[in-house]
């Protein structure tokens, strides 16, 4: 914080905040004994997403990617003429994200990490993506992706989103048909 021009005693009482801070697990009426928490953030604070973004503000760069973050949230984006290029252009960024995750001590998660190709002509995937020596298949193109809330399809267009969107409406409205039927 003090590299970007944060004052003291600003930073002191988000050390303050951060300090002494403990856990303890209940499980039915049985209840651990309090433990020290050594890392991270509380949930739900209003402070820890920018805590959070702070700590994250050095995420490296390359020149042809784009990135997006929201909150915890990041989002690559490379785009070419030919996908063994974008594919290797991708592996050489998540590589140097994982070197530098590693000296934030922040461990990424494989399983939450996801490829996705969009395309208006029909491709067929490269060779799969690693991170943490996991690997990270690319989404087939029937499969849409979620992008903060919206369903992208490998065409970028709105019917699989919609389609979803429909569906879960559907569901809300066959949970509510008993409460708002005629004779309520």
């Amino acid at each position: 914080m003090k590299n970007i021009g944060i004052p003291h005693y600003i930073t002191l009482t988000i050390h303050s905040f951060l300090s002494n801070r403990t856990f303890s697990v209940n499980v039915n009426s049985h209840h651990s004994n309090p433990r020290p928490i050594v890392a991270g953030l509380p949930q739900r604070s209003l402070l820890s997403s920018t805590l959070f973004n702070i700590y994250v503000a050095g995420l490296p760069t390359l020149n042809s990617i784009k990135i997006a973050q929201f909150a915890n949230d990041t989002y690559v984006f490379f785009s070419g003429p030919e996908l063994n290029r974008i594919r290797n252009t991708m592996q050489l960024y998540l590589n140097l994200v994982d070197s530098w995750a590693a000296k934030l001590k922040i461990q990424l998660n494989p399983s939450k990490t996801a490829a996705k190709i969009f395309s208006l002509r029909p491709y067929t995937s490269p060779t799969p993506l690693t991170l943490n020596n996991e690997t990270i298949n690319w989404h087939s193109p029937s499969s849409p992706i979620k992008y903060l809330g919206l369903n992208l399809d490998t065409k970028l267009n709105w019917k699989k989103h919609i389609q979803i969107k429909v569906n879960q409406a559907k569901l809300k409205l066959m949970q509510l048909k008993p409460i708002i039927n005629r004779n309520s």
